[in-house]
């Protein structure tokens, strides 16, 4: 894992409220002039359907870094050995919760 990229577990929190989600993130930064942006996918560390609607939710690491992150599509999922699984897609909005301050 370099300083751009984020691999391990991770919470959703809704923009509403409620309870954190546990998930399993794989998220990276993509730098560019003027601006940098992240983005990734997200799915249940279970293997069961994750219950997510689309909107804001803060994305929380284990070292308590929060950023927000957006639900633009949902995965009906699939079944891969008796498992479902399922990843979405989220897109950052602000500075993200891992690697290096963006300038």
């Amino acid at each position: 894992m370099n300083e751009d990229t984020y691999s391990g577990e991770a919470e959703l929190i809704p923009g509403s409220g409620g309870l954190p989600i546990p998930v399993e993130a794989k998220l990276r930064i993509h730098r560019s002039a003027p601006i940098s942006s992240w983005e990734g996918e997200v799915y249940s560390p279970s293997g069961e359907l994750l219950r997510l609607e689309l909107g804001p939710y803060t994305l929380r690491l284990p070292s308590g870094r929060e950023g927000t992150a957006l639900v633009t599509k949902l995965s009906m999922g699939w079944h891969v050995s008796g498992q479902v699984r399922q990843r979405v897609p989220v897109v950052g909005s602000g500075p993200p919760p891992f690697g290096l301050a963006t300038s």
